[in-house]
């Protein structure tokens, strides 16, 4: 497609539906326009949350009701895969079960607490206690949400959170 962009030049854009003065660019490639395109994205309240769950079912389920909601989201099973994540790309939510192996969903927020402190953790768990909601709370999560979860709780959590992030 072949359209001029706002300063008059001619572009040619891949996977972009051309809106009269502008282009609208699919989620998937907004990250390869650089900034601008990322400000877009928060502009437009659309998150890209990372889930960090042992549970394959669990991470399928969070990532298609994010999706459903029209947020980006990555999926990986533990801490440590969270980690290598959160150092190679921009990540506006994180969402993390308590209990995972190798990392403790706790060990993993104070990690991230350390390297940005900003970043809003949604710790979720089928262990819930009122101990590990005050542990996760202390250590800065924005959100604790107990197994099994309602995803209108999920969908409003997520929603505070980016609010945060802005």
């Amino acid at each position: 497609m072949l359209r001029p962009d706002v300063s008059g030049q001619e572009r040619v854009e891949k996977s972009a539906l051309w809106l009269g003065r502008h282009y609208l660019i699919s989620p998937a490639h907004r990250d390869l326009m650089g900034p601008k395109a990322r400000l877009n994205r928060r502009m437009t309240n659309v998150a890209q949350v990372l889930i960090a769950d042992d549970e394959a079912n669990l991470r399928k389920v969070l990532t298609a009701l994010l999706k459903q909601d029209g947020h980006e989201a990555t999926a990986v099973e533990d801490g440590i895969k969270a980690l290598e994540v959160l150092e190679r790309g921009e990540v506006d939510i994180l969402i993390t079960d308590l209990r995972m192996p190798g990392m403790t969903g706790l060990e993993l927020l104070k990690k991230v607490r350390q390297r940005d402190p900003t970043l809003p953790v949604i710790v979720i768990t089928a262990h819930g206690s009122v101990d590990t909601a005050v542990s996760a709370l202390k250590a800065g999560a924005a959100d604790y949400i107990t197994k099994p979860f309602d995803k209108d709780e999920l969908k409003q959590a997520v929603r505070k959170a980016s609010a945060l992030r802005e």
